[in-house]
Order: structure tokens, then C-alpha cells, then sequence
């Protein structure tokens, strides 16, 4: 679903680092590969990857709850050190699609369509807040 790009909502968050680049990357390519993410293409300063590992669909469970979508890792260098940028995305549009019905069910008088609505957006916050905590756990793999 290429074309609905525009549907997600995008995270970035940086960490500096005193670690050497090239071990940096292959940290980064292992963390993501035992996390369950498919890594889809490696250059010199970037990693990109998404959700489409091996085992993707045992993980829509609890941990797929807990896994982002798709991102890419950035190492940018400079006397200091280094630095690892890491931007992810959520793919918002079957939640914009789900309370779109649930509000007009609402408008029309539906209480329990205003009810689920309501559950669907906690729970849509949730998962923003858990997978920020996944997000700072993995960056901390990778930099210990």
C-alpha cells in the first residue's frame, strides 16, 4: 500500500555515541534481526528495515503490539563520535478508517459506536507510548 505513504505518522530519535561506525551497523543489523525485523537494505550509513520477518504473523500477537512498522537507522559521524538516528513510521490509516465509522455511528445516535470509538483511540495511544519504550530499549542494545 505504497500509495496511502501519507497516512503515517513519523517518529525520529537520535543518541550520540563514542562506539566505531562499522561496529555500530553490525550491532544494529543483529538487534534488528533477533527483534524479528526483516532488514531490507545496508549502506555505509543507513539501514533501512520493516515488519515482514520470518516469523510476522506469529508476532500480531503481544509482541507484534510492540514491534514499529517499518524505520531506518542513520550513523552519522563526526570528531566527536558518532551518532545513531533512528525514524519509524505508524501506518495510521485503518485507525483514521475504524473512528471515522465509530464517529458517525456516534452522530447517528450510537452509543456504543461513541463507546468502541473511544476504546479504539486509547488503544491506539498505547501503542504509540509502548513502542516508544521498545524504541529507547533497543537503542540501548545497541550502545551497551
Amino acid at each position: 500500500m505504497d500509495h496511502l505513504d501519507s497516512v503515517k505518522i513519523k517518529f525520529t530519535i537520535s543518541q550520540e555515541t563514542n562506539l566505531d561506525p562499522q561496529n555500530l551497523k553490525e550491532t544494529i543489523v543483529e538487534v534488528l534481526t533477533n527483534s524479528g525485523y526483516k532488514v531490507i537494505r545496508v549502506t555505509d550509513s543507513m539501514i533501512m528495515f520493516d515488519d515482514t520477518g520470518d516469523n510476522r504473523w506469529s508476532l500480531r500477537g503481544e509482541k507484534g503490539f510492540k514491534m514499529m512498522q517499518e524505520g531506518q537507522f542513520e550513523i552519522l559521524t563526526s570528531e566527536k563520535g558518532a551518532t545513531i538516528q533512528l525514524t519509524y513510521y505508524f501506518d495510521v490509516f485503518f485507525e483514521i478508517i475504524l473512528l471515522s465509522i465509530c464517529l458517525l455511528g456516534a452522530i447517528f445516535g450510537a452509543l456504543p459506536a461513541l463507546i468502541v470509538g473511544f476504546t479504539l483511540l486509547i488503544q491506539f495511544l498505547l501503542k504509540i507510548n509502548i513502542i516508544k519504550g521498545v524504541v529507547n530499549e533497543m537503542l540501548l542494545d545497541i550502545l551497551c
